[in-house]
Formats: C-alpha cells, sequence, structure tokens
C-alpha cells in the first residue's frame, strides 16, 4: 500500500467516529456525517506544491542584529542607537578591569558580548554579566615618548553580520578574528601611536581601515585600505601623511573619510575630508586649514559633520563637498559629532564644552565640563528616548537631557573617559577609562 493510501483510511475512520471536529468541539461524541467527503475534500489538490509554496511556508530564522556593531554605532557614525534608555540610572553593573588604559571605544554583538582593547594588548569579548569569555592577543604594547606611556590598541573592534570581529593594533595588523576568539587572518596596516582609525565593515562585507602615516617607510604605502572578506586588498586609496579616522558610508554606498596631506607651504599638515565611490576612486575632497582628528558622521539627509582637530572648528558639508556652515569651538574638536533623531548635533571639545548645535550650525546650549588636558574627547551617544550619554576627560562620565540639563553623573577614578559609549539593546550604557576598567551602566538593582 502508498502511504497515501494509509493517510486516507486512517483519516476516513476518524471522520467516521468524528474524532475530526472543529477546534471548538474536540470530542468524538459528533453526529455521523451523511455524507461521505472526497479524496480531494479531505486531503485538499492532489497536485504538488510549487517549489514558491513549500519556500513560503518553510520556517526561517532570521539573523540577530549587533546593537552597536561598529564605532559611533552604525556606518553612519551617527550615535543615535533605537534602543531605550530612559530607564538608565547611572547605577553600575559590574566593572572589568584590563591591564593597562583603555581608549578603544566598545562593540556589543548580536548576542551581547561585548568587544574592546585595552593597551595591555588584548582584545577582550565579556559576556553581559561582565565575565570575561575570552581574549586575543593582539601583540605587545609600544612606548609613545612624546606622552610617556605604552599603547598597543586604540582601534574600536567592528562585527561583521557574521559574527567575525575586527581590529588593528600596535603589530602593524587588522586582525580578523572568529566568534571563538581564534585568529581568521592578518592584514598588515601601519599603526602610530596618535592614530585613531578604526575598522567599518560594509554592506558587501568589505572592510575598511586607515593607516599611519608612511613618509619615514618608502616600501609602505598608506591611506585607507579597502580589504575583502578574505583578509585580501581589494583597492588602496594613498594617503602618506596618515588617516586618522574611521570611515562612514552613506546610505548611497559613499564612503568618507579624515586624513591629512602636506601643506603646500610645507609647514605642517592640512586637514582633509574624502569621498569614495565604493570602488576607491575619489568624487571630492574637503580641505581645512589644520591637521583632522575626527571621523564623519552622516545625517539622514546626506549632510557629513565632522571635527577639523587643532583648528577648533566643527564643519557641515553637503554631499556635493561644498561647506554647508562651520561653528567655532573654543578648542581643538577630535570628537565625532553626534546626530540626534531630530537633527540636532552634539559634539565635545578641547575647551572642556560639550556642545550642542541646531541643524543650521547655530549653538542651542553647552556644559562645561571641570578643567582636563583636551577636555571632552569621547564621542556622545544618544539613548532612542533622546537622553545624550558622553564621557570627559576629568574622569566624569555624563548622561544629558536634550535640553541640556544633567540626568546623572557617574564618577570614575583616577583618570580621564576618552571611548565613545556604546548602547546594548536592554539600554545598558558601556564605556571604558583610562583607569583600565570598562563599566556597565544601568538602572536600579
Amino acid at each position: 500500500m502508498t502511504k497515501r493510501f494509509l493517510l486516507n483510511g486512517l483519516i476516513l475512520a476518524l471522520l467516521i467516529t468524528g474524532c475530526i471536529r472543529a477546534p471548538d468541539e474536540l470530542s468524538c461524541t459528533a453526529d455521523i456525517p451523511t455524507e461521505t467527503a472526497t479524496q480531494e475534500e479531505i486531503l485538499g489538490t492532489t497536485q504538488e506544491p510549487t517549489q514558491e509554496e513549500t519556500l513560503a511556508s518553510t520556517p526561517t530564522t532570521e539573523p540577530l542584529v549587533s546593537p552597536w556593531p561598529t564605532f559611533h554605532g552604525n556606518l553612519q557614525h551617527t550615535g543615535l542607537s533605537p534602543f531605550d534608555t530612559s530607564h538608565v540610572t547611572g547605577v553600575e553593573l559590574w566593572s572589568f578591569e584590563t591591564g593597562d588604559g583603555i581608549e578603544s571605544s566598545p562593540a556589543v554583538g548580536a548576542d551581547g558580548a561585548i568587544y574592546f582593547g585595552s593597551h595591555d594588548g588584548f582584545l577582550y569579548a565579556l559576556n553581559p554579566d561582565g565575565t570575561e569569555r575570552w581574549r586575543f592577543d593582539a601583540g605587545p604594547p609600544s612606548y609613545d615618548e612624546r606622552w610617556d606611556v605604552s599603547k598597543a590598541i586604540m582601534s574600536s573592534p567592528a562585527i561583521a553580520p557574521d559574527g567575525t570581529i575586527y581590529v588593528n593594533s600596535s603589530a602593524n595588523y587588522l586582525f580578523a578574528i572568529n566568534p571563538d576568539g581564534t585568529e581568521k587572518w592578518r592584514f598588515y596596516v601601519k599603526w602610530g601611536s596618535d592614530f585613531w582609525s578604526s575598522p567599518t565593515v560594509g554592506p558587501d562585507g568589505t572592510i575598511y581601515v586607515g593607516a599611519a602615516r608612511s613618509q619615514d617607510d618608502p616600501d609602505y604605502d598608506g591611506g585607507l585600505h579597502a580589504i575583502n572578506p578574505d583578509g585580501s586588498e581589494k583597492w588602496l586609496f594613498p594617503n602618506d601623511s596618515g588617516v586618522t579616522s574611521a570611515a562612514a558610508i552613506g546610505p548611497d554606498g559613499t564612503i568618507y573619510f579624515g586624513g591629512n596631506e602636506l601643506n603646500p607651504s610645507g609647514e605642517g599638515n592640512v586637514g582633509k575630508l574624502y569621498a569614495l565611490n565604493p570602488d576607491g576612486t575619489l568624487i571630492w575632497e574637503f580641505t581645512t586649514e589644520n591637521w583632522m582628528e575626527s571621523s564623519p558622521a552622516v545625517g539622514p539627509d546626506g549632510t557629513i559633520y565632522i571635527g577639523s582637530g587643532r583648528e577648533s572648528r566643527v564643519y557641515a558639508v553637503n554631499p556635493d563637498g561644498t561647506e554647508r556652515w562651520r561653528f567655532e569651538a573654543g578648542v581643538g574638536v577630535s570628537a565625532v559629532p553626534a546626530i540626534g533623531a531630530d537633527g540636532m548635533i552634539y559634539v565635545g571639545a578641547w575647551d572642556c564644552n560639550f556642545y550642542a548645535l541646531y541643524p543650521d550650525g547655530t549653538e542651542k546650549w553647552r556644559y562645561r565640563t571641570p578643567d582636563a588636558f583636551e577636555g571632552v574627547i569621547s564621542s556622545a551617544a544618544i539613548g532612542a528616548d533622546g537622553t545624550i550619554y558622553v564621557g570627559s576627560n576629568s574622569g566624569i562620565f555624563y548622561a544629558f537631557g536634550p535640553d541640556g540639563t544633567v540626568k546623572w553623573t557617574f564618577e570614575t577614578t583616577g583618570s580621564g573617559i576618552v571611548t565613545a559609549p556604546a548602547i546594548g539593546s536592554d539600554g545598558t550604557i558601556y564605556f571604558g577609562s583610562w583607569n583600565h576598567r570598562l563599566y556597565a551602566i544601568g538602572g536600579s538593582l
């Protein structure tokens, strides 16, 4: 007998006993039907389902999405989270101590894991409860005589949709790391102790990362590297003075990043904001008067916002590369502007002020933090409820309301905060400090 014949017989038997009923009549006491159903009425059409019908009825599992996969939260570097943080009151949930200071801003994986680097030379992966999952040795720290400090990882990790983690370090490599903490591959990228370029993973999986200045190394071509997911080079946009910023990607695929070039006068550097096609060809470049340290952020209307470092300005640049406006801060701007859902721009400066700017570049409010070297270079994050979070080099972490009122503060011990905070899917705020610790801040315990 065929399986279909046996199935037909079973269904007919159940019909006769009355055990097949409507969902609200699940009993075996029904009357025997007066008409016998045909095979087609019992089984429906005998035609085999089409491929489209089979695929449509097959359950699918959507991949989990990281709440904060890259520096400043997303490819446009707006710092805006889709998750509510209104319940966060500044309570320390936990802290994790590393072997040295932390300048690497954290990223948060789809499963809640927190990834960040330390100047002790390790990339750390922590569980959501603050326990260590693994650590990856990214090379020994490099001593910087100017500041009398050793540095190893300033880059913020980037997480690809497949879970691969990318980070560059003082070992002069961009590392691709599997979710279990093992190395997948490495790609040579020149590093410098004053270069904060972090990798950015494009929609097609291409990794973009900047390299430090290369005038002292004639055998090395520095600039912005585009690297395929298998670790091979896709293209290089040359820039001998070094790329200090993390690349942002506009909704149309345009790649924006900040760099520097030797001043035509022969004295110092001028800053550059570049716009590239996805194939690495130049669309336009925008020149500032001095060295640029900030990374660009791209607004919903395509406007690009960037700080000019030592020039003490915030620029708004139109999508065609022309200047829209500039804002004069008191001293340098290294922080990346954050863009609120209402178009407001939030950015800190070396003058110790944290500024809120209207979309037209006029000032709405400012908040003065305690005196400290380079004031506020932490790039702010914004919760979906509008709360703005930022650290300062005075060691105080702030939560501001959109009107500039301080909702709460959290004071670290011993040193300043230069990392950009990250926001988890439950609203937890993560940031690192020069006091060797990564903090998780939430609501009342």
